[in-house]
C-alpha cells in the first residue's frame, strides 16, 4: 500500500527512490507548507545500530543555519517508517547547468566558491562534515539562489566506505582519495571536494574522469589532475594555485580550513580588480586575506517573483539505479517558509508531537505497538541560533553567574526576563555577526533582527550601521530581481523607468560591454543630482538602490573591458611578430595577418598603434610576389 502520510505531512508525489529509501513531496496539514520528506528504507529502520545513529547526526543537523545551506525542518517515525523533512526547492542544480554545456567564468566560480566555503564553515565549526560535496547537491531555487544540499547526512549512510549495496557511496568524481580509500573522514575531504567543484566550474569536467567509477578512484590515487589553466586558460594563475592546493593528495598540504579559503578567493578577486584598474600588479602580490572586499555574489540571482524558466524539483531520476548512484541522499530545497507548529508543541531545541495512537499505546511491549507509534519533532531555527549566540558571548563565569541567579530568581522575576523585548546589543550583536560572515546575503537571515533594532532603538549610535545594511540587503535583492530578468529574457513590466534603463543597459552588456558601459553612465548622467521629491517614498528608495547598482556594474564592466583589451592586445602583438617572421619567406601569409588586424581592429582605439603597424607594413612591402 503507497504511503500516504508521515507524521503531520501529506504525501503529495514521489520524486525518486533509491537504495537508501525514497523522496516524496509534502505538505504539513497545518500550515499548508511544502517539504521534502525522505523516509528510509524498510531494512534501515529495523536495524537498531542505524536508527541511534541516525539520531544522533539528525541532532547535530539541528545547529545548520546558514543562507546557503538547506535546512532541516523535523523529523520522526511513523508506523515503523524512519524519516526527516527537509526544505523543498523547485529548481536546478550546478550539476544540470554543467550537463548542459555551461562554463563559468572565473568570477562566477570564486564567487560560488566563496558561498559554499562559507557554509562548509558554519557546519565545521559544528563538528559537522558534508563528505559528498558535488555540483548535483548545489542546487539553484526559484528565487535563484544557491543552498547547499545533503549535509552530513551520508555519515548515515557509512561514510568512509565506497560502496553500498553494490553502488557508489557519494560520487567519485569528486571525492577525496582518503575518503575513497576508506581512511577516516575529515573536514579536509570536503575541501578537496570543493576544489573538484571549482575545477568543473572552470574547466567543464571533473578533475578524473573514466568509463567507471572504478577508473576514476583509480586515477584519483595515482595520477594529478592536468593544471586548470590547459584547460581554461582565462583563469588566473592564483586561482588555479588555489584549486590546484586543494586537489593536494596529502590533506596536510592543501588549505586548512574552510575559512582560509574564502579569504584566499576573496583576496584573489580583490587584488585582481585592482590590478586591471590601477597599475596591473602581478597576481603574487594579493593582498592579506582580511583585506575588504565586495559582498561575494552567487553567479544566480536572487527573488521571490516566478521564474519563467523552467524548473523542477529535486532529485528528477529516471530509474532508480540512476538515482542511486548520483543522488542517494537527496535533500530538496524551497524559498524559506515558516515553520510547522502544532497547539501540542513543546520543548526548544525541536517539538515532538505524538499521535493519539502512540499515547494510548504507550506502555505497549510488542512490535506491532511500536509499529504504529508516530512521532515528530519540528526544529527550531530560533532556539538554535540563540544557543550560538549564547556560545559565542558566554564565558564560564558568566555561566556560573546566571546557574546562581537562577536559583534565587523569583517567579515574577523569571517570567520578565524571558519575556522581555530583546535589547540593542543582542540585536546588533545577531546583525554585525551575520554581516562579518558573509555581506549582504548572510543578512538575510536576520532580516526580522534589522527591522526590529530600527524600530524600537532609532536614537542608538549605531542605527546609522544597521541602516546601511538594510539598503544593502535591498541592493542585493534588486540586484538579484534584475539579473533573473536579463537571464530569463523577460519584460520590464511593473519596473521604474531607471530600472528599465538598466534592464535595457545590462542585455547589451552580454555582446558589446562597451555600449553598456556608456549606457549606464548615461543613467547615472541622467539621475545625477538631487532626488526627484514628487516620488514616493518607496519608489525613490529603489530609484537610489538602482543607481547604487549602475554604479557599481560600470565599475564591473570597466574592469571586464580592460581585461578583454589586456587579452586581445597580447594576442594581437603575437601575430604581429608572427607576421614579421614570415614577411621574407611568405609574403602572403604575413599580408593576411595585417589585413586582418586592420579589419577587425582598425575602429578601436586601444588598438589603434597596433593597427598603424599594419598599415605600414603592408605600405612598406608593396604588393606581395604572384606564387
Amino acid at each position: 500500500m503507497p504511503l500516504e502520510r508521515l507524521g503531520p505531512y501529506r504525501l503529495e508525489k514521489l520524486l525518486g527512490r533509491g537504495g537508501m529509501g525514497a523522496v516524496y513531496v509534502g505538505r504539513h496539514a497545518e500550515t499548508g507548507q511544502r517539504a521534502a520528506v525522505k523516509v528510509l528504507s524498510g531494512h534501515l529502520a529495523d536495524d537498531a545500530a542505524f536508527r541511534e545513529r541516525f539520531k544522533q547526526e539528525i541532532e547535530t543537523l539541528k545547529r545548520l543555519l546558514h543562507p546557503n545551506i538547506v535546512q532541516l525542518f523535523g523529523y520522526g517515525e511513523d508506523d515503523g517508517h524512519l524519516f526527516y523533512v527537509m526544505e523543498l526547492v523547485e529548481g536546478h542544480s550546478l550539476q544540470d547547468e554543467l550537463s548542459a554545456g555551461r562554463r563559468f567564468t572565473w568570477r562566477e566560480a570564486a564567487r560560488i566558491g566563496i558561498a559554499v566555503a562559507q557554509a562548509l564553515k558554519h557546519a565545521h565549526d559544528r563538528g559537522i562534515i558534508h563528505r559528498d560535496l558535488k555540483p548535483a547537491n548545489l542546487l539553484i531555487d526559484s528565487q535563484e539562489h544557491l543552498k547547499l544540499a545533503d549535509f552530513g547526512i551520508a555519515k548515515l549512510y557509512g561514510g568512509t566506505s565506497v560502496t553500498v549495496e553494490g553502488g557508489v557511496l557519494g560520487t567519485a568524481d569528486y571525492m577525496a582519495p582518503e575518503q575513497a580509500e576508506g581512511s577516516q573522514v575529515t573536514s579536509r575531504c570536503d575541501l578537496y571536494a570543493l576544489g573538484s567543484v571549482l575545477y568543473a566550474l572552470l574547466t567543464g569536467r571533473p578533475p578524473f574522469t573514466g568509463r567507471t567509477a572504478l577508473e576514476v578512484l583509480s586515477a584519483l590515487q595515482s595520477q594529478r589532475p592536468i593544471p586548470v589553466r590547459r584547460l581554461a586558460p582565462d583563469t588566473p594563475e592564483e586561482f588555479e594555485r588555489i584549486v590546484m592546493q586543494l586537489l593536494e593528495k596529502d590533506s596536510q598540504k592543501r588549505i586548512p580550513t574552510a575559512m582560509a579559503v574564502a579569504n584566499r578567493l576573496k583576496a584573489m578577486e580583490h587584488a585582481l580588480s585592482l590590478e586591471t584598474q590601477v597599475d596591473r600588479t602581478p597576481p603574487d602580490a594579493a593582498p592579506p586575506p582580511d583585506v575588504p572586499t565586495a559582498t561575494p555574489r552567487s553567479p544566480h540571482t536572487e527573488w521571490a517573483e516566478p521564474s519563467s524558466r523552467p524548473t523542477r524539483e529535486h532529485p528528477l531520476a529516471a530509474d532508480a539505479d540512476e538515482y542511486q548512484l548520483a543522488h542517494e541522499a537527496p535533500t530538496i530545497v524551497s524559498p524559506p517558509m515558516s515553520q510547522p507548529s502544532s497547539p501540542t508543541s513543546r520543548g526548544t531545541g525541536g517539538v515532538e508531537q505524538r499521535s493519539a495512537a502512540a499515547t494510548g499505546n504507550s506502555q505497549a511491549t510488542n512490535r506491532d505497538a511500536a509499529e504504529r507509534a508516530s512521532r515528530f519533532t519540528t526544529v527550531d531555527p530560533a532556539h538554535w541560533r540563540r544557543r550560538d549566540e549564547d556560545e559565542t558571548s558566554s564565558t564560564p563565569w558568566l555561566l556560573m553567574a546566571g546557574l546562581a541567579a537562577v536559583a534565587v530568581l523569583a517567579a515574577g522575576s523569571a517570567i520578565f526576563f524571558f519575556t522581555r523585548p530583546p535589547s540593542a546589543d543582542s540585536l546588533y550583536a545577531a546583525v554585525e555577526r551575520a554581516a562579518q560572515e558573509g555581506g549582504a546575503e548572510a543578512l538575510l537571515p536576520v532580516e526580522s533582527e534589522m527591522s526590529r533594532f530600527l524600530e524600537r532603538y532609532p536614537d542608538d549610535p549605531r542605527t546609522e550601521q544597521v541602516r546601511a545594511y538594510e539598503e544593502s540587503l535591498a541592493r542585493y535583492r534588486l540586484e538579484r530581481r534584475l539579473e533573473a530578468r536579463v537571464r530569463r529574457a523577460d519584460g520590464d513590466e511593473g519596473l521604474l523607468p531607471v530600472e528599465r534603463a538598466y534592464l535595457e543597459a545590462m542585455r547589451r552588456a552580454a555582446t558589446d560591454p562597451h555600449e553598456a558601459r556608456a549606457d549606464l553612465e548615461a543613467i547615472q548622467d541622467l539621475y545625477a543630482g538631487p532626488p526627484d521629491e514628487s516620488l514616493p517614498p518607496a519608489q525613490a528608495r529603489a530609484t537610489r538602490s538602482c543607481l547604487e547598482l549602475v554604479r557599481q556594474q560600470i565599475e564591473r564592466l570597466k574592469v571586464a573591458e580592460e581585461e578583454a583589451q589586456a587579452a586581445d592586445r597580447q594576442a594581437v602583438e603575437a601575430r604581429l611578430k608572427q607576421a614579421d617572421r614570415l614577411a621574407a619567406t611568405d609574403r602572403r601569409a604575413a599580408e593576411r595577418i595585417w589585413q586582418g588586424v586592420i579589419r577587425l581592429y582598425g575602429k578601436k582605439p586601444w588598438a589603434a598603434d597596433l593597427v598603424a603597424q599594419a598599415r605600414t607594413a603592408l605600405k612598406q612591402g608593396g604588393p606581395a610576389p604572384e606564387k
